[in-house]
């Protein structure tokens, strides 16, 4: 193997493997590391009663290791939107590993909540070649709106391991403290906002989100994740607020099951309960609600050789409390390897939009890409 990545998998080691495993593993090597790995994508897409378009990004990630106890990570985002180069920041953060089973890490991170979002999301892993439809990162659905983007937000994580017992059998625990989601002002008169996460390097109020995730890992076969969070979002006196603090919850449950190594069973559902206001035009009156939500997806891969065809299921409802809000995806999938992260992906979405707001849209999709990790 050659020493350039060596190196780059002992970094990559560091930050997301236990540490008891770590020490077992990394040989001495010097005091400063620098890689740059990541990951890209370049397609084609076609959506019932829309133009087809080509599509391309590429996400390049930088991993610094400074000494035996302090990493960073940072993720750039390069990609088209509306006519011109769009660039972002994903995530920078920086690790500290205080102790073989505890890590406190600061910065802009990938929250997480659920498991998708923070480690599934870039398109060589992402076993379907679109984001479920829960999510609303790039390749949503036209006319659905999402449940949440992939979280990427600012504040400080503290993670632990706890063995259990036998080779990758371990209880974890990630916690972290946020400035949680900003709403636009253009935005604040809709009904469903959509939410920003570290969007701006300041909040817009005193309230932060705070939240955590539990796992217990059976390697190598199954995995079972509990998340939550808690927040409040808009400011006091501003419309839709009036003076009364609006609230985000949300509850996610994971699970990963590998009954045998070319097989992949996941899935993934979120609960929200998110403050809106409700104006009676009649009245100028105004009053709080509570919107229930839910939407999850199920999903299985085969690898048989280099093909791997793939099935999905999703769904969203985006208000619980009314009939006919939600939209139900099958789709089917196939996958052709030309290398360990190097693959050309086809699906096709049969999305059945129930909603009832006299805007749907014909949204069936057909999507082809070549995504690769380096």
């Amino acid at each position: 193997m050659p020493e350039s990545t060596l190196r780059r998998s002992w970094i990559v080691a560091a930050l997301f493997l236990p540490a008891p495993l770590l020490a077992q593993t990394i040989p001495p090597r010097p005091s400063h590391s620098f890689v740059v790995s990541g990951y890209g994508t370049a397609g084609w897409l076609k959506t019932q009663g829309l133009p087809n378009g080509s599509f391309a990004s590429l996400n390049p990630v930088l991993l610094f290791r400074m000494t035996d106890k302090i990493f960073a990570e940072a993720e750039l985002e390069f990609g088209f939107e509306d006519g011109g180069t769009a660039t972002g920041l994903e995530y920078a953060t920086v690790h500290y590993l205080a102790n073989d089973y505890l890590t406190v890490s600061a910065g802009k991170f990938l929250v997480p909540f659920g498991v998708f979002s923070q480690r599934l999301h870039p398109s060589w892993i992402n076993r379907f070649n679109s984001m479920p439809p829960f999510y609303g990162h790039r390749g949503g659905i036209p006319g659905v709106d999402p449940l949440l983007p992939v979280i990427g937000d600012i504040g400080a994580m503290v993670s632990t391991v706890a063995p259990l017992g036998g080779v990758g059998r371990s209880l974890t625990f990630s916690g972290y403290v946020t400035n949680g989601p900003r709403v636009s002002e253009h935005d604040m008169g809709r009904e469903r906002p959509d939410f920003a996460f570290g969007a701006f390097s300041g909040d817009n109020n005193n309230a932060k989100m705070v939240g955590g995730r539990v796992g217990l890992v059976l390697a190598p076969g199954f995995e079972l994740d509990l998340s939550a969070l808690r927040s409040k979002w808009g400011e006091g006196e501003m419309t839709p607020n009036l003076g009364t603090s609006l609230f985000l919850t949300g509850y996610n449950v994971a699970a990963e099951y590998r009954p045998v190594a070319a097989l992949e069973l996941r899935t993934e559902w979120m609960w929200l309960r998110t403050g809106v206001e409700h104006m009676d035009t009649t009245t100028s009156t105004s009053e709080i609600e509570t919107q229930p939500q839910f939407g999850g997806y199920a999903q299985a891969a085969l690898r048989q050789g280099a093909w791997e065809p793939v099935l999905r299921l999703g769904l969203v409802n985006i208000n619980q409390a009314e009939e006919n809000e939600r939209l139900t995806q099958y789709g089917v999938g196939l996958n052709y390897w030309l290398s360990p992260s190097v693959a050309v992906m086809a699906a096709f979405e049969l999305n059945r939009d129930h909603f009832n707001n006299g805007a749907d849209m014909p949204n069936n999709r057909f999507l082809i890409h070549w995504a690769f990790g380096f």
